[in-house]
């Protein structure tokens, strides 16, 4: 290797994108190490070894999808499949057996084979996830429907992909860290830690949602640099992945805004039109399939506290977190820091409406918390990262009952 090309090598490895990487890739490496040294003795292989189902549940999905197709999004797998009889039950493999979960069960469909059943969690509800769920596992479906592969081998490739797909967003985070003063700030540095630990759990007990964050803070990031198509099509990337995305529709809005202000008809080009085409058809399948679930989500048990259609005014959560949301809407009015206003009072929205505020809902609102600053008074940067990071901590503890922070599950990674 020549001098000049080592020198270049070297430099890489300096730049933002190259520091990134190499913290990412230590740390996937990291975790590869665990993995291997603490093999996980349950068959659904997440962390907490037999509570959580998400993974196998989207990867049979996907595998059902192509069987029955759109119906999955209109009719549960208890009634789209049967239940299997006690001959069929005793002729699966041991792994299967272990069921899917409370919620859930095992049930046959044409097609499959006998000894890989739907296995499955939620089994009385439509699936309540736009179809990029059933991309993201595609592989290892494939795998699995095509090989020999356990369903127990099956569920630590998913377990293992969801890493990955965790640390393409660490990667993008890392550099947005970076880019915006390094770690010196602190508020910035916390917040890119609870993404990180978060991050990390999720997809260690099976929730893909992880595969999102990537293109959430991709598109938080064009839309600062005033790529409106760009931070639209990220946008319509993520909210594909999951629907949790709508959390963060300010960015769809200021994006669209943005572009539709640029006239970009004078001079569209041809990587612009694909662009646009690739955005709109991802939108148009996104919003289509959500409609259609709009009256299973009508359905979902009810247990978020600060509900306002469910209790009255003056319940505690309720009235906290008005107050709170209102303290945190006045320091943004101070710091002129209109697209942030917009976000708390969107996000307001969002949780005294939803039906269900579980702990996993606070991860696609935390790149959030990381994501440059716009559209603020000058020198209100940490002010504006300071009340982000004191409202979602605040959601996360009062009203999705999660205290965001690694030491709940940090020990069971050495357990027994």
């Amino acid at each position: 290797m020549t001098p000049t090309r080592t020198r270049r090598s070297a430099s890489w490895f300096t730049t933002v994108n190259g520091r990134a990487f190499v913290v990412t890739l230590l740390s996937l490496l990291a975790w590869g190490v665990w993995g291997y040294r603490h093999p996980n003795p349950h068959p659904w292989q997440d962390l907490t070894r037999g509570v959580y189902t998400d993974h196998f549940s989207h990867l049979n999905a996907a595998r059902a999808f192509v069987r029955v197709g759109p119906r999955i999004y209109r009719e549960g797998a208890a009634t789209i499949g049967r239940e299997p009889t006690l001959e069929e039950r005793r002729a699966f493999p041991a792994d299967v057996r272990s069921g899917g979960s409370f919620t859930g069960g095992i049930y046959m469909l044409p097609g499959l084979a006998k000894e890989k059943p739907w296995v499955t969690s939620w089994s009385g509800i439509a699936r309540p996830y736009p179809p990029g769920d059933l991309v993201l596992v595609a592989p290892v479906a494939a795998l699995y429907e095509k090989t020999s592969l356990s369903f127990t081998r099956a569920n630590t490739l998913l377990i293992a992909l969801f890493v990955l797909y965790a640390h393409a967003g660490f990667f993008v985070a890392v550099r947005l860290v970076l880019r915006q003063a390094s770690w010196a700030r602190p508020v910035l540095a916390i917040g890119a830690l609870v993404l990180y630990f978060e991050a990390m759990h999720a997809a260690l007990e099976g929730f893909y949602d992880v595969a999102a964050i990537a293109p959430v803070l991709l598109a938080f990031e064009y839309l600062a640099e005033r790529r409106a198509l760009a931070a639209a099509l990220a946008y319509c990337v993520a909210a594909f992945i999951h629907f949790r995305v709508f959390f963060l529709a300010p960015v769809a809005i200021t994006a669209g805004v943005s572009f539709l202000a640029q006239r970009p008809w004078r001079s569209l080009r041809a990587r612009d039109a694909v662009a646009l085409l690739a955005a709109a058809g991802l939108a148009l399948v996104t919003l289509r399939t959500f409609s259609v679930l709009v009256p299973t989500l009508r359905t979902m048990e009810m247990n978020n506290p600060a509900n306002v259609f469910e209790h009255p005014a003056l319940h505690l959560p309720v009235l906290s977190f008005a107050v709170v949301a209102s303290a945190c809407a006045a320091v943004l009015v101070a710091a002129a820091a209109w697209f942030d206003l917009a976000m708390v009072a969107w996000l307001s929205l969002c949780f005294f409406s939803l039906r269900q505020a579980m702990g996993w809902h606070a991860l696609i609102v935390l790149p959030w918390v990381i994501a440059p600053v716009m559209r603020a008074r000058p020198g209100a940067g940490e002010t504006v990262r300071s009340v982000r990071l004191a409202f979602v901590l605040y959601v996360a503890l009062a009203i999705l009952r999660t205290m965001l922070w690694p030491g709940d599950w940090v020990p069971r990674l050495f357990g027994p």
